[in-house]
């Protein structure tokens, strides 16, 4: 379940990937159900997305901060 989750989301930053400058995004199974998920994305208009998610089957928490050059 998780790794299918994992291949989402990794096909979704390559669907964007014209947006993106740079990115660091790290994903981390904790078991075949539960992972976490974790990085920094700066887009080419400069801001940057910040974020944290643990999914899994019985639970979702997740952080995001979102950050435009009139931010920093």
């Amino acid at each position: 379940m998780i790794h299918k989750y994992f291949a989402e989301i990794q096909e979704k930053l390559t669907e964007i990937k014209s947006l993106i400058k740079d990115s660091i995004v790290e994903f981390r199974a904790v078991s075949s159900e539960m992972g976490i998920i974790k990085g920094k994305i700066t887009f080419i208009d400069g801001s940057i997305l910040d974020f944290r998610e643990l999914a899994s089957n019985e639970e979702h928490d997740y952080r995001f901060q979102w950050m435009n050059v009139t931010d920093m």
